[in-house]
């Protein structure tokens, strides 16, 4: 006998939170009365479905949920929020927020719910990292082109510097910047329109010059893949430590400064302790830039303080000239530096940034 469409569960309406409050209610009602009966069996098969009902529901009102970083939905509304308001996303034809990147493809902006389903593969991964200090999420929109995420960092830095709201950091306390207005931030030739043309490649698997061997991507190859947003867990601590700190947290030594990109790129290979992690891509750095400076009106990498470091941007690669990505605020010319460091050299204020993929 063939069942009517509202007998088969393929048909079934979902729920709303509200109605799933009420049924979960209506079991606790159910449980009580067995408890009082005696029906000690029987009450414990309920308790059993209440908690599955429970946390389901839990999970679907908040899908952002890693345990040791209680703030994670207010960080994707408060980066949503950064992300239009600086005119990085924007409404796309769906209706929806989202960026056109440079495909000529439209891609919208992550939800809480895809987020919440690509932490949940990976949850022990993510909760040992929480535990480690890796509790800041950030939402990158890398289909953009590398010079319009530049821009409006330096347009955010203008708009900061005119409002006396701009600063570095000094002893721990906040000193204001006298910007080069003329040129807030300097970029590298071979930066410039490198993911349009192709001379910058993505996450290399070595530092070599021909594509057989470093095995890197370029953007429009990323974007086909894997779409045009990425999503990771950058540690809460934005200070790159220098060599010698010996910082460790739940077992993970932090990064220190002092050390070429090519042996960074081996530890984060190889290393237990950094199991899950990889180097930061130019549209990584500018959107944390960003928002820090959103955040505390402070630049990013303040190389000359004596405490922080110039940031290695390992996954991204030159392959023509072998250098790798070396950005960083310069005291000295007043300005945000985008420049690069040959992969096999090093130097004492040099260090790097590692993420943790939520969304690849």
């Amino acid at each position: 006998m063939e069942r009517s469409p509202s007998s088969n569960p393929e048909f079934e309406q979902v729920k709303t939170p509200q109605e799933e409050l009420e049924a979960i209610e209506s079991l606790r009602s159910v449980f009580d009365e067995q408890l009082a009966s005696g029906k000690l069996d029987e009450a414990f098969q309920t308790k059993q479905e209440l908690e599955t009902k429970m946390q389901a529901l839990q999970e679907r009102v908040n899908p952002l949920k890693i345990e040791g970083i209680e703030a994670l939905p207010k960080q994707y509304e408060n980066q949503k929020e950064l992300l239009q308001q600086s005119g990085l996303i924007e409404t796309i034809s769906t209706g929806e927020l989202g960026i056109k990147a440079i495909d000529g493809k439209e891609y919208p902006f992550p939800t809480k719910q895809e987020l919440g389903k690509l932490i949940s593969v990976n949850k022990e991964l993510f909760i040992q990292k929480a535990e480690q200090g890796f509790k800041r999420m950030l939402i990158v929109p890398r289909g953009l082109p590398l010079s319009k995420l530049i821009e409006t960092y330096k347009q955010a830095l203008l708009t900061h510097h005119q409002a006396g709201n701009l600063f570095q950091i000094t002893n721990g306390n906040k000193e204001p910047i006298n910007l080069n207005v003329a040129e807030p931030v300097w970029v590298l030739d071979q930066l410039k329109d490198a993911d349009i043309n192709g001379t910058l490649v993505y996450e290399p698997r070595e530092y070599e010059s021909e594509p057989e061997n470093h095995q890197g991507k370029i953007k429009q190859q990323i974007l086909k893949e894997r779409g045009g947003f990425e999503v990771i867990l950058l540690e809460d601590k934005l200070t790159l430590p220098r060599e010698g700190t010996n910082e460790t947290i739940n077992g993970r030594k932090r990064l220190e400064a002092n050390q070429s990109p090519e042996q960074y790129q081996e530890a984060l290979k190889t290393d237990q302790q950094y199991q899950g992690e990889q180097g930061l891509t130019p549209e990584v750095w500018l959107t944390l830039a960003l928002q820090r400076l959103q955040e505390t009106g402070t630049v990013l990498d303040d190389y000359d303080n004596g405490e922080d470091s110039a940031c290695y941007n390992l996954n991204a690669y030159l392959p023509g000239s072998g250098n790798v990505p070396l950005f960083f605020w310069s005291r000295g010319n007043h300005k945000v530096n985008l420049n690069r460091v040959h992969s096999r050299h090093r130097y004492p204020n040099d260090g790097v940034r590692s993420a943790v993929r939520i969304k690849a």
